[in-house]
């Protein structure tokens, strides 16, 4: 069995530079209405065993993927595995993709879009807040104040959070205060942006599709934005981004208790492997 064939989310993933992965996006969103966004973020996948004998929620997960619109790479660590996959995988050496990570995709992404008209885009934020983390609810204020700052003065016109930790039934998210929100506006694009963490973000997402058909929105399930937004995590030095394993070296040195796992599932890409190409499972 080859990795594509095993894995058929990377044969959707996105190749393309920032500039044309803006404008596939927009100019489908204009074209279709509603629009999902997702980023591939590997480490995370490795984490999560997301591609291994699938649960109930790998295959919520695979099915929630499949079903995006456009799917984006992220991260090292899918650039790590393209490296090494495609020197035994024809298809793979054909498609190794630029990195379009949603910290610095999507506010490229903004930029260029809200420009000429920032009132004329509705912008949702849902996301979330753990104390255990020490991530507490002032960060959800930070996100929306530095969002507005970022974005030409955009105020953000609807947002949502919830506790982590809290159970299922707290974590509801308020559909119809969100819709009384979009009835009320006249701008002519609506953007909502998910942060709730892998896998959940995408399961929900597609959970709720007919909402977003409904109302002709863009979603990006984009997790790691709303912390780098609100501050809770710290962009490395250039040089760090620029060398690209120093820059999740430095996160883990930062934030040791949200990181550890994350980079140490980075070298979970060469045991998939393995198991993949040698071994055939």
């Amino acid at each position: 069995m080859s990795v594509t064939n095993s894995l058929p989310i990377l044969q959707k993933i996105l190749n393309t530079s920032r500039n044309d992965a803006s404008k596939q996006i927009m100019d489908h969103h204009k074209e279709k209405g509603y629009t999902v966004v997702s980023f591939l973020y590997f480490a995370n996948a490795m984490k999560l065993r997301l591609f291994e004998k699938q649960n109930q929620q790998q295959k919520k997960y695979n099915a929630a993927m499949l079903q995006a619109d456009f799917i984006l790479p992220d991260g090292i660590a899918i650039e790590v595995f393209y490296a090494i996959a495609s020197r035994f995988n024809k298809i793979l050496s054909s498609r190794r993709p630029t990195n379009l990570n949603g910290t610095d995709f999507i506010p490229y992404f903004l930029k260029k879009v809200m420009k000429k008209d920032p009132n004329n885009f509705h912008i949702a934020l849902y996301h979330t807040y753990d104390p255990v983390i020490n991530k507490g609810k002032e960060y959800v204020e930070y996100a929306k104040e530095n969002f507005q700052k970022q974005f030409y003065n955009k105020a953000i016109d609807f947002s949502f959070a919830h506790n982590y930790r809290d159970s299922e039934e707290n974590k509801a998210f308020p559909f119809e205060k969100y819709q009384q929100s979009l009835n009320e506006t006249k701008a002519q694009y609506k953007l909502f942006i998910v942060g709730l963490g892998t896998p959940k973000q995408e399961v929900r997402t597609e959970k709720h599709k007919s909402f977003f058909e409904k109302n002709w929105i863009l979603v990006f399930n984009a997790w790691w934005l709303m912390d780098f937004i609100s501050w809770y995590e710290k962009r490395a030095p250039e040089r760090a981004i620029k060398w690209r394993i120093f820059e999740a070296l430095y996160r883990l040195a930062k934030n040791p208790k949200k990181n550890k796992n994350k980079v140490l599932a980075m070298f979970g890409v060469g045991r998939f492997l393995a198991k993949k190409l040698l071994f055939r499972k």
